[in-house]
């Protein structure tokens, strides 16, 4: 059976001072309308919310088809531009748009798929005035927009105190920290790989198998066929140098979007009370970008270290083969003369005067043993074996 597609949902959150926050969820854009309409919303939406600084309203889009999101787009005045890059978000650069009377901004929270060596983005889009927010995201990113709902729905006077300046920070700064674990598990297998490469220097022992690799526990960095046969670690190593190049890449145009909605001149529906938390969330962005750089010369470390490891082992193993050389070397050498004795009185020249010299057999004899134990002598005293 083909999968069931995710079912829309669309989250009303309205709150006005000195009123019990309100929470609702519908399932079209018709409900919303009738909603927003209910709460006197609905009269020039986003300026009239500029003009009341005691009312925020978010409204959290999750899975809405292309129908409703057009009617929805009607319903808030989105504008055609930004409807364009709600639609295909995933496709789309990160991009803070602003118009006379509300902001668009679209960010990526990034996926990369260890295995196939793929990135994979995932849109967050959030249309937004001094009053107003409306966000529209899939629902594998379901559980950040539902914490910060529950935690909004906990202290909704922190939460909106200023507008909806606030709610929109918490989001980013919840992608941000969704980084947070699995660079930490990315350095930790580095660790253990930059470790396993030491340990089978020290030992003289072929690579175990190591532990799971990155965070979706679906790759290892070296494994053990059935046969003995053992993988190299370089294409490991290699993955992770293209992982932390494509977080680089894909990371820093999202820090020149929050560079913009930190510009006052540019960005004029922050409130100026949120600017230090704005400064606050984009430092942690720059600490990320540089996290990731750590994890790029982490992952030049390791290689260094392998490629030191190589090294070492093609040495250790070239020396095997010298001393193999030099043994059959002093075998040669001390059968050279022998061959050559062997040789000259092998010939049949029956005038060869000393064959005819009695007990020349045994002092022949004698020569060649004596010959043969003076360059054993000689050669061990040169430590050439």
């Amino acid at each position: 059976m083909p999968p069931t597609p995710p079912q829309p949902r669309l989250t009303l959150q309205l709150y006005e001072e000195g009123q019990p926050l309100i929470t609702r969820e519908y399932t079209t854009a018709e409900e919303v309308h009738d909603a927003l309409k209910h709460h006197g919303l609905m009269q020039d939406l986003w300026l009239s919310q500029s003009s009341h600084q005691k009312r925020a309203l978010w409204v959290d889009l999750q899975d809405t088809p292309e129908s409703e999101l057009e009617g929805l787009g009607k319903i808030f005045g989105f504008h055609p531009l930004s409807m364009k890059s709600a639609f295909s978000g995933a496709n789309q650069p990160p991009i803070l748009q602003l118009f006379s009377n509300h902001a668009y901004l679209l960010l990526h929270r990034i996926f990369y798929r260890f295995e196939e060596e793929s990135v994979e983005y995932r849109p967050v889009s959030a249309f937004f005035s001094s009053h107003v927010l409306i966000t529209v995201h899939a629902s594998h990113l379901s559980r950040l927009f539902q914490t910060n709902r529950t935690r909004a729905e906990s202290a909704p006077q922190q939460y909106y105190r200023f507008g909806v300046g606030t709610v929109l920070l918490c989001i980013i700064e919840g992608l941000i920290a969704d980084y947070g674990p699995i660079l930490e598990q990315w350095q930790e297998d580095l660790d253990a790989l930059e470790e396993e490469i030491l340990n089978q220097r020290s030992t003289g022992e072929g690579p175990e198998p190591s532990a799971d690799g990155p965070a979706a526990k679906t790759s290892t960095y070296i494994s053990r066929e059935q046969s003995g046969q053992v993988k190299p670690m370089m294409p490991q190593i290699l993955k992770y140098k293209k992982l932390a190049g494509h977080l680089r890449k894909s990371l820093h145009p999202q820090r020149q979007v929050l560079a913009q909605l930190n510009d006052h001149a540019r960005n004029p529906w922050m409130d100026e009370q949120e600017r230090p938390w704005v400064k606050h969330v984009l430092e942690e962005w720059n600490t990320l970008l540089r996290e990731i750089d750590h994890l790029r010369t982490h992952v030049a470390g390791v290689f260094e270290v392998y490629a030191t490891a190589l090294t070492l082992e093609m040495t250790h193993s070239s020396n095997q083969q010298n001393r193999v050389m030099q043994r059959l070397n002093v075998i040669t050498a001390v059968f050279l003369p022998l061959t050559f004795i062997v040789g000259v009185y092998g010939m049949n020249i029956p005038d060869i005067p000393e064959i005819k010299v009695p007990g020349f057999y045994s002092l022949l004899w004698g020569v060649m043993i004596g010959l043969s134990f003076s360059l054993i002598a000689i050669f061990k005293w040169m430590r050439w074996f």
